[in-house]
């Protein structure tokens, strides 16, 4: 019947941007860093890069790998993907050549969004993917055989040209896909661990609404990347999912960097791993650093108490320690 179908019927683009602006929230700072933008401004990036990606021919279930830093156009493009009923693939930019290949010939991706940074791999491993028909860079457009090659501007361009109804949600169930991430786990070839609009919601109302207890005031700062299943929960799904805001810093990780944006953007939600934290604890940032922080949470190797406890007495608060899985998505024990 159709109150079944409207059950079942989700899409998580949407649910994480337009649904804010619907509900009259739009004027709410979505993301902050080196461009700040509202859920208004977010939702309108979003459906320039969901009618773009439609333009290309794209059909349903298509995949749109990203090889990018944490920027906007991974941000808008990853949600863009999901609205318009495609699956995104982040990769992690820290592969080579050969094994990025190996994931975006395995994937069958039909698309590469690729930052200037990473454009060496990025040419030789789409070299090595033969189902590629559409390259895309947020730098000068990339080298390819039998492939469309775009900058990032013209793909939103391309978007902006097509009908208002083309930036609208695609109408996928919770059970379509949205999200492959690659995991090695501990052995052989990376694996995709496929995950569907459903998922996305349901991590959110565990840990996110549960654990973080994260509300529209909530700024997120995470140090793990958006291309790991930890960091995009981070900074994509919890801040979304609740109305927050999160920081995009597409610089490398340091101590240095963290003092920089507690100081300036004070994230009450702070995310890193082991072996960060343990740099932050011999780092010279000030004993009140951490003052703007209310939670910080760790994953990705186990934490050792004595340097949960070195951490407490260099910058007080708390760290919630987390086991989660690139298949599970996200922490699902804290």
């Amino acid at each position: 019947s159709e109150s079944d179908m409207a059950a079942v019927r989700f899409n998580a683009g949407w649910w994480l941007t337009g649904r804010h602006v619907d509900n009259g929230d739009g004027d709410r700072i979505a993301v902050r860093g080196p461009r700040t933008l509202t859920y208004a401004e977010l939702t309108e990036q979003a459906g320039l890069a969901t009618a773009a990606f439609r333009a290309l021919g794209l059909r349903r279930d298509d995949r749109i790998v990203f090889l990018t830093g944490d920027d906007l156009p991974m941000f808008t493009g990853i949600l863009g993907a999901f609205t318009a009923g495609f699956v995104a693939v982040p990769i992690n930019t820290m592969l080579g050549a050969k094994e990025l290949g190996e994931i975006i010939a395995d994937s069958g991706a039909a698309v590469l969004v690729a930052s200037d940074t990473y454009r060496e791999q990025a040419e030789q491993a789409a070299a090595a993917a033969p189902e590629l028909r559409h390259l895309v860079c947020d730098g000068p457009a990339l080298a390819g055989d039998n492939v469309t090659s775009r900058t990032w501007e013209e793909l939103v361009e391309l978007g902006r040209e097509q009908p208002a109804a083309s930036r609208e949600a695609a109408a996928t169930g919770e059970d379509s896909w949205a999200l492959w991430l690659y995991t090695s786990g501990t052995t052989g070839k990376p694996k995709g661990a496929m995950h569907r609009h459903a998922n996305i919601r349901h991590v959110c109302d565990t840990y996110g609404s549960k654990v973080l207890g994260i509300e529209p005031g909530d700024v997120c700062f995470s140090i793990a990347k958006l291309f790991f299943a930890y960091g995009i929960g981070n900074s994509m799904f919890f801040p979304l999912s609740a109305g927050a805001s999160v920081v995009l810093e597409p610089r490398r990780p340091t101590p240095a960097v963290v003092g920089d944006v507690l100081a300036s953007l004070r994230p009450s939600l702070f995310f890193a791993v082991p072996t960060f934290f343990a740099a932050l604890v011999t780092s010279d940032l000030p004993a009140d650093a951490f003052k703007p922080v209310r939670l910080s949470a760790s994953a990705g190797e186990p934490l050792p108490a004595a340097l949960l406890q070195r951490f407490a007495d260099r910058f007080g608060g708390e760290i919630i320690d987390g086991i989660g899985s690139t298949e599970a998505l996200h922490i699902f024990l804290s």
